[in-house]
């Protein structure tokens, strides 16, 4: 996969020049009026730093037709290899492990890990039978109301009849050029079974179709 980046526009400056005019009846420095007003500015600085640093460490996840097309090619590759049952798909967006793989390509990794999925949700798309994307807190609250560590499956099997699985898939990330992607599927069916897989993806005049799937961890 081609992954030639143009240049990444540099963040903004966390330099923050704000001018403070002399007043005309209070030279001194310390006068009232001319120290509430460095405050105010101040104040402003901080909280418009604060934003970019935050918008740096957690951007606001969007869903682009991109994305929804992606996810909707990675489910139907993946529901062809289900024989039997159907897995259960969360519309909470996981977020990419945090260890760097052997592929793909660092820059396209950490674009995925940037891809913060908070605010977001996938669509209860009905791709295939073998796939039923459902509400992610509910799969939660199954796991959540028990006391055993680790959780036990068979209340998510009884609250799921016929499932085989859970499957959460992240947000995907893009080339530069929008032609490649890359995206992350984690597959659990009890403590001792499961799997983490990359997939990447290109765009054919068909649509997006899965390329290439790499394992990331296997238990």
């Amino acid at each position: 996969m081609d992954d030639t980046a143009r240049p990444e526009a540099d963040f903004p400056s966390s330099r923050l020049d704000f001018p403070i005019p002399d007043s005309h009846n209070c030279p001194n420095s310390c006068c009232p009026e001319r120290m509430r007003l460095k405050s105010a500015l101040w104040a402003v600085a901080t909280l418009l730093l604060g934003r970019s640093q935050i918008g740096v460490a957690a951007p606001v996840a969007r869903m682009t037709p991109d994305d929804l097309a992606v996810f909707h090619a990675v489910l139907s590759f993946e529901c062809r290899r289900i024989d039997h049952g159907y897995s259960v798909i969360s519309d909470l967006p996981i977020s990419a492990p945090s260890t760097a793989p052997d592929w793909p390509p660092t820059s396209l990794w950490t674009k995925l890990t940037r891809r913060v999925p908070s605010g977001v949700r996938w669509p209860h798309l009905k791709v295939c039978p073998a796939g039923r994307v459902v509400d992610g807190k509910e799969i939660d609250s199954v796991f959540a109301r028990q006391t055993a560590i680790p959780p036990k499956w068979e209340p998510f099997y009884a609250a799921f009849p016929g499932a085989t699985g859970l499957l959460r898939i992240s947000l995907p990330a893009f080339t530069p050029d929008r032609k490649h992607a890359v995206v992350y599927l984690d597959g659990t069916c009890n403590p001792l079974c499961g799997s983490g897989f990359y997939f990447g993806l290109m765009r054919r005049k068909e649509g997006w179709k899965v390329s290439r799937r790499e394992t990331a961890w296997i238990s």
